[in-house]
């Protein structure tokens, strides 16, 4: 429950650097707990992935080039499908954690197999619609951007080419700011906390930059590893023919860990911001 009830009270800022060390070193100190929290929602992944192999789904985001010249991003709804089926996995991860952070005793001890309950669902689905809303966002804003950037280009001429770069930065950076904003809603979910997106973006109004730039000193150094590890690789995958088991498998525990990093630092920040402590007669464990 959050302190005094439902409290929404907007306050002072965060140590952000402090936060940021503390969730490496949460997640370090807690490696004993990796296993337990991994293993369902990777079992499910694979199980996932191979039916999504037998059945030849593939992602295809490539560029292509029209008849005016101009490149255009294709998103298939096989990419899509693919995209929402990780979040399952992810889901069940995600909330283990945040619990195992907020919630003393059993009811905050990961286990090995559990069912799926209703908080599972409800973060999944909203993982699930912000995809879906940054989705279409992102269509909604490249056609505007579009339209605005030709006119640019007719009336500024090269200077047009800073805007591009420039909407490129902010495009993504509008996204990051965004999900800090309502990012408050997935360990209240996890908890079981009746907690609204208003409550949400109440809370994070003063604190939106700081949030949005530990997110990214938490989870950007595993996904430049990653990136690296990838490109490094990228001829040794190619001969193979595709991304063998052990590297899928790396790939799959530096995202997750850093995606760990990442939720228990918004975890800390919720904590302290809504004031929330752990009910008496709390919630069904996992």
């Amino acid at each position: 429950m959050t302190d005094g009830g439902q409290n929404t009270s907007v306050k002072p800022r965060f140590p952000l650097l402090v936060l940021v060390r503390a969730s490496y070193r949460f997640v370090f100190e807690n490696k004993a707990f990796l296993p337990l929290v991994l293993f369902q929602p990777a079992l499910l992944y694979l199980i996932l992935s191979f039916f999504i192999d037998v059945g030849g789904f593939e992602f295809s985001d490539e560029v292509q080039t029209g008849a005016s010249g101009r490149d255009t991003v294709g998103f298939s709804v096989n990419g899509v499908a693919l995209t929402l089926v990780v979040f399952v996995p992810a889901s069940l991860l995600f909330v283990s954690w945040h619990r195992l952070i907020l919630l003393a005793g059993s009811e905050g001890q990961p286990r090995w197999l559990y069912p799926p309950r209703t908080r599972h669902w409800k973060y999944f689905g909203y993982m699930t619609g912000g995809l879906l809303a940054g989705l279409v966002s992102v269509a909604f804003t490249i056609i505007a951007a579009s339209i605005v950037l030709a006119v640019l280009a007719s009336l500024l001429g090269a200077i047009a080419l800073l805007f591009h770069y420039l909407f490129l930065v902010m495009l993504p950076a509008a996204y990051v700011v965004l999900f800090a904003r309502l990012s408050f809603l997935f360990p209240a979910i996890a908890v079981d906390e009746p907690y609204s997106i208003a409550d949400s973006w109440h809370q994070t109004t003063h604190i939106t930059w700081p949030l949005a730039i530990g997110f990214l000193l938490c989870f950007l150094p595993g996904g430049l590893l990653l990136l690296a590890m990838n490109m490094i690789l990228s001829d040794f995958i190619r001969g193979y023919g595709g991304v063998p088991l052990w590297l899928e498998a790396a790939n799959l525990f530096v995202l997750s860990y850093s995606s760990l990093v990442s939720v228990t630092f918004i975890t800390f920040v919720f904590q302290g911001q809504s004031g929330w402590v752990q009910a008496r007669s709390g919630s069904e464990s996992s």
